[in-house]
């Protein structure tokens, strides 16, 4: 639909996760142009443990990426959108692997933190999510290894 972007729908064959977050005092535009850029750039993880990016497409409020895994085996899909706040920028993100997986070791939660935790305004206690089949109690630690 539209209203997705076209984004693929979950469903119990495919790992998946949404994460939402709110920017305080940042503007919905420079946290979209941070994560072009980190995705342009293919800046998912500081470790030698490197995915690969790419920008799939986009629209004014909205960026949909891929990230294929480390040792090359997986690649999940990745949707950000920003929604403008009063005092500062909502991001609502997906993520959701491409092949069969019900079990994810916490990988589509990582594609989606390893991007937002790097924009300004970006806190932990900000964060919630659903759908997620496994979320990473140490996303610091756990996301430098996807």
């Amino acid at each position: 639909t539209a209203y997705d972007h076209d984004f693929p729908s979950d469903n119990p064959f495919h790992a998946s996760c949404h994460l939402k977050t709110e920017l305080k005092f940042t503007y919905c535009s420079e946290a979209k142009a941070k994560v072009e850029q980190l995705i342009k750039d293919n800046v998912d993880t500081e470790s030698e443990y490197k995915g690969t990016m790419s920008l799939h497409s986009e629209g004014s409020d909205w960026i949909w990426g891929t990230r294929l895994t480390y040792n090359k085996k997986y690649t999940d899909d990745v949707l950000f959108e920003f929604i403008d706040q009063k005092n500062g920028c909502v991001i609502k993100a997906r993520s959701k692997s491409q092949s069969l997986s019900y079990l994810d070791n916490g990988v589509n939660y990582c594609n989606m933190w390893n991007v937002v935790s790097r924009i300004d305004g970006f806190s932990q206690s900000t964060v919630s999510t659903s759908d997620c089949h496994t979320t990473p109690s140490d996303p610091v630690t756990t996301c430098a290894r996807y």
